[in-house]
């Protein structure tokens, strides 16, 4: 039986690198089990930091993409469905507001249904 792969902070830091701070992919990259990362991220919290960067990116890049599409006049609703529908983009500040507008007595039925897609820089796009 050959020995389990020792996994050090600095090839840790490495495997990290484009994997969007799954565990899976990093294992791949250190060529050791899921498992094994998950415990190692335990003992060495001062990691954190790095896998939330590492997580980031890919809102990062969907922020870019947005911005880079709304300046071409090109479609955008995959990076606004990754931005809206997920927590990361919503603890980033975007997310779908449901808004009711009541223009009546208590017992009268609703008149309008307003959703609102809120994102950071203020900008709105109503559906």
């Amino acid at each position: 039986m050959g020995r389990k792969p020792r996994i050090r902070i600095k090839n840790f830091k490495e495997a990290l690198k484009d994997t969007v701070g799954n565990h899976m992919r990093i294992a791949s990259n250190l060529s050791v089990s899921r498992g094994a990362v998950t415990t190692f991220i335990k003992k060495h919290p001062k990691l954190k930091p790095l896998i939330e960067e590492e997580k980031n990116k890919v809102y990062d890049v969907a922020e870019d993409n947005i911005d880079f599409r709304i300046i071409k006049g090109k479609n955008v609703e995959d990076s606004k469905w990754k931005l809206l529908n997920t927590k990361r983009g919503q603890s980033r500040g975007y997310g779908s507001k449901l808004g009711l507008e009541h223009t009546g007595e208590v017992t009268q039925n609703i008149d309008k249904v307003t959703v609102e897609i809120i994102d950071p820089q203020g900008e709105k796009d109503e559906e």
